[in-house]
């Protein structure tokens, strides 16, 4: 059965977010059934597992994706817990299911991708379950796909060259990127009426080095006003790309967005299509990338996301719609 249109770039949003170097472990937080591409394994911590099915019929456009969910020695959970989950008492894992499957259905919006909720909120229900054990929020599994990316080298990249990759403001080397991360308008020249702006710490992946900020805006006016701030930083405004998307939520239910590749081609939508998939508003978001001189490939994609979405996760931004 063929897969969407929609379902297809939910789908390659979905590996842009939760898949790390492409290895298929264990540990991995999604997997792709080799036998059916549109059939997809998150794990949600604890040894408990949710299958996806994107080619379901009528997904997205009307009906929910077709799911299963695979639990591991189920349990009742302690004493007042299932208060946290439902108002009624949940002590059985028939119970359990059928809270499980009203909420999934009561996500889903026809015609939107849902899956990326799905496994958010699901990852929440099972920590609360199952006992809080590290390693298993959100946050924690983006920094656990970023750790298992290969390690920093100066050896030649076997992916297939890319015009684009390189096709910015030069390479440099990454010592000589200094970032005054997790602090607002750190290094930036402030115009009147900007939003505070936060930059995340700089993640380096063969001399490549990736920065992401993020401001909480309600106007495209201040959607300007931070990008001036930004490139009256130096070293920004010398990045090779400087990749930005932002969505904007009215009050009247309008929603206003756009994105910038600046050179790197798609990946401003990618990083768009992040925040609708995440439900974020009233955020603008960019990721500086200075290119070091290796070709990263598609994996560099992967990189610019997992970078921003970790900096909307800190920043209380980052939830399902």
């Amino acid at each position: 059965m063929s897969i969407d249109q929609a379902a297809q770039e939910e789908l390659e949003s979905l590996c842009a977010i939760y898949l790390g170097d492409g290895t298929d472990t264990d540990d991995a937080p999604m997997t792709i059934n080799a036998d059916s591409p549109g059939s997809l394994d998150f794990n949600l911590g604890f040894g408990c597992a949710l299958e996806v099915h994107l080619a379901s019929p009528g997904y997205p456009a009307s009906q929910p994706p077709f799911y299963v969910l695979r639990l591991n020695s189920f349990r009742s959970p302690f004493p007042g817990r299932a208060g946290e989950l439902t108002a009624g008492a949940v002590t059985t894992e028939d119970e359990f299911r059928g809270y499980v499957d009203a909420e999934l259905v009561r996500l889903f919006v026809p015609g939107e991708p849902v899956v990326f909720s799905w496994v958010d909120w699901l990852k929440g229900v099972i920590e609360k379950w199952y006992g809080p054990v590290v390693g298993t929020t959100a946050a924690v599994a983006v920094a656990a796909a970023v750790a298992a990316l290969p390690a920093n080298n100066d050896s030649d990249d076997d992916d297939e060259y890319d015009d684009d990759e390189d096709a910015g403001r030069g390479a440099v080397d990454p010592a000589a990127i200094e970032t005054d991360a997790g602090a607002n308008d750190a290094g930036f020249v402030m115009p009147a009426g900007c939003p505070a702006i936060v930059s995340s710490q700089p993640l380096v992946e063969r001399r490549s080095v990736f920065v992401a900020h993020v401001a909480a805006v309600t106007s495209v006016a201040q959607v300007q006003l931070v990008k001036q701030a930004l490139l009256s930083n130096k070293r920004i405004a010398r990045a090779t790309h400087n990749i930005a998307a932002f969505r904007i939520v009215e009050s009247n239910g309008v929603v206003r967005q756009d994105c910038d590749d600046d050179g790197e081609t798609a990946a401003g939508g990618r990083l768009l299509h992040l925040l609708e998939l995440s439900g974020c508003r009233n955020v603008y978001v960019v990721v500086s990338r200075w290119y070091g001189g290796v070709q990263l490939g598609p994996l560099r994609f992967k990189l610019i996301n997992n970078c921003a979405r970790q900096l909307l996760q800190e920043r209380g931004f980052l939830h399902g719609k």
